[in-house]
């Protein structure tokens, strides 16, 4: 709870269409009091709920109570974006896609890694951009860290990717002088 409500604290200085992303962790959904939580630190931050991008795993939704899809569906109502991170890497049921309204897929690491050289990775990569497209989902790529892997991404449709390629990781005290000079590399 307090790195939600820290990150929305910190993004809110941001320049305006800048999103920050909050893995969320299984045990957060046991509770029972996530969609009061997430609220409370837009509230207290004052970041409107466009800018916040919620990351949770394929295993949440396989543990998830029934309750889920509609907790997913009431975050979206409210203008929160629900990402599915490492996809591909656990059971990757497309049902998942159908049942729970997610609004982006962060393909795995483990699939851009060796996309140049790996026939597979590359098949693999392809079909789940093809498969966020056809979804009208967003999709990033996860662990970029060449131009042969971002220029692969770009002729195949891919609309976000990050990694070491852009920048290694920063304390958010030094993230809005970067977002400000605008020294990241295009996607």
């Amino acid at each position: 709870e307090w790195m939600l409500q820290k990150a929305c604290a910190d993004a809110v200085g941001w320049p305006a269409g800048i999103k920050v992303s909050v893995n969320l962790s299984p045990a957060q959904f046991v509770k029972g009091n996530l969609f009061d939580v997430i609220l409370c630190a837009l509230v207290e931050s004052g970041l409107p709920p466009e800018r916040l991008e919620l990351e949770i795993t394929e295993s949440v939704l396989l543990e998830g109570d029934a309750d889920l899809p509609a907790l997913i569906r009431r975050l979206k109502n409210t203008g929160v974006s629900v990402a599915l991170d490492d996809f591909g890497t656990g059971y990757s049921s497309l049902s998942y896609l159908k049942r729970f309204p997610v609004t982006r897929l962060k393909i795995d690491q483990s699939f851009i890694r060796d996309l140049a050289v790996d026939p597979d990775d590359a098949a693999i990569v392809r079909a789940v951009i093809a498969v966020a497209q056809a979804l009208m989902l967003d999709v990033t790529a996860e662990g970029v860290e060449t131009s042969e892997q971002v220029e692969f991404l770009k002729a195949h449709g891919c609309g976000e990717a990050q990694g070491y390629y852009f920048a290694r990781p920063v304390p958010a005290t030094e993230m809005r002088a970067l977002l400000e000079l605008g020294s990241l590399p295009a996607a």
